[in-house]
């Protein structure tokens, strides 16, 4: 199983919610916040707006979380380490994380595709993609007269048969299968496998533009772009216009499955739709869940989902949200306990912990009864 998670944004409803988990319960409270011994501390000059944006857990146990800003951090339960440039990580933001089946954690970022050797990170290029030679020139000197030819890798996923899939800003997508890396692009109303000349030419649709990848536990492939209704599932052979037959609206910003096998896809649209393989639903408002962007979800280990994300009705506040759907009822968690309320990303680790990434490169993790603060500046007792 692959463990990872690409997320967005995140801000909500700046009153006391109502507080859940393994024991959900009905009471408006707050919960407890202790200071974690533990500090995730940021890299000189890191700015207040860096996000904890993504977050995973490897197969050894240990914690790692991608940022807006500060590079890369790895938890092992007690300490933790933080990759940046000199650890071969050129840019540290970093958009998401995963372990493929071989244990090598692959980090997406604004400027390309890392993968950590146990050493350091270095880089993997993405043929047509990339835009940098990084043999003769800095990146960073390039980045500052070229800023607009960053190749942005959103999303990575890695199928049943240990192909990694790759979800660009704007040259389509790209699979590994461990040898030789094929690039598809969206033409003429449907993907095509590009000629290796010609990887990575940007094709002007919005398809190309690739927000989420995704494998489900059956192992289809799903795929969302920036074109309206484009979601996308591969079996292995053909690729099929989900979006379009189900007649979704809006952009898909997420993808991801419970432990009963139900797919969610949280939209742009201030929407949530579950599809069970056979009947797709959707959930405003009216239904309970929160209006907003839903940037990041995670299961739980009960067959719920939690979500955070960009609340929509008051997007000037700052603040960010997480609620929690059980399968009957949505229900939201008191972020205001929280000392910083503008969360991003939401992560549940195979301990049943609930993790929030937020605004000030800020850590919580949630245990059912009390809330750990890991940021740099926690005082809570």
């Amino acid at each position: 199983m692959k463990y990872f998670f690409g997320c967005f944004y995140g801000f909500v409803v700046s009153v006391i919610f109502v507080g859940l988990c393994a024991a959900q319960t009905d009471s408006v409270r707050e919960i407890p916040v202790v200071a974690a011994q533990a500090k995730l501390i940021k890299p000189p000059l890191t700015s207040q707006h860096v996000f904890v944006r993504c977050i995973m857990q490897d197969k050894k146990g240990n914690m790692w979380f991608g940022t807006t800003g500060a590079g890369i951090y790895r938890y092992d339960g007690k300490t933790f380490t933080n990759f940046v440039e000199t650890d071969g990580l050129i840019n540290k933001i970093v958009y998401c994380l995963l372990e493929d089946n071989s244990g090598i954690i692959w980090a997406s970022t604004e400027d390309g595709v890392y993968r950590y050797d146990g050493y350091k990170f270095r880089h993997f290029p993405l043929p047509g993609a990339d835009n940098i030679n990084y043999n003769f020139l800095s990146a960073k000197a390039y980045l500052r007269t070229h800023p607009y030819t960053r190749n942005r890798v959103y999303s990575m996923t890695q199928d049943k048969i240990g192909n990694i899939w790759f979800a660009t800003a704007n040259a389509g997508l790209y699979q590994y299968n461990g040898q030789y890396i094929t690039n598809f692009q969206y033409i003429d109303n449907k993907w095509e496998i590009m000629p290796e000349n010609s990887m990575g030419n940007k094709k002007n649709t919005c398809n190309n533009q690739v927000q989420y990848v995704f494998t489900d536990s059956k192992g289809k492939v799903w795929i969302s772009t920036y074109e309206p209704s484009g979601l996308f599932q591969f079996n292995g052979k053909t690729f099929r216009n989900f979006g379009a037959e189900k007649h979704i609206k809006g952009n898909v910003f997420t993808i991801n499955e419970d432990k009963n096998g139900k797919l969610w896809f949280n939209m742009d649209n201030m929407s949530v739709y579950s599809y069970n393989g056979e009947t797709l639903t959707q959930f405003t408002e009216k239904d309970g869940a929160i209006m907003g962007y839903n940037t990041s979800a995670s299961a739980d280990n009960k067959g719920g989902m939690w979500f955070g994300g960009l609340y929509a009705k008051t997007p000037y506040k700052k603040e960010g949200y997480v609620y929690h759907y059980d399968g009957k009822n949505f229900s939201s968690f008191p972020v205001s306990s929280l000392e910083s309320t503008y969360t991003w990303s939401v992560f549940v680790d195979r301990s049943g912990n609930l993790w929030i990434g937020a605004k000030n490169t800020s850590l919580y993790r949630y245990d059912g009864h009390v809330i750990t603060d890991f940021s740099e500046k926690a005082t809570k007792q």
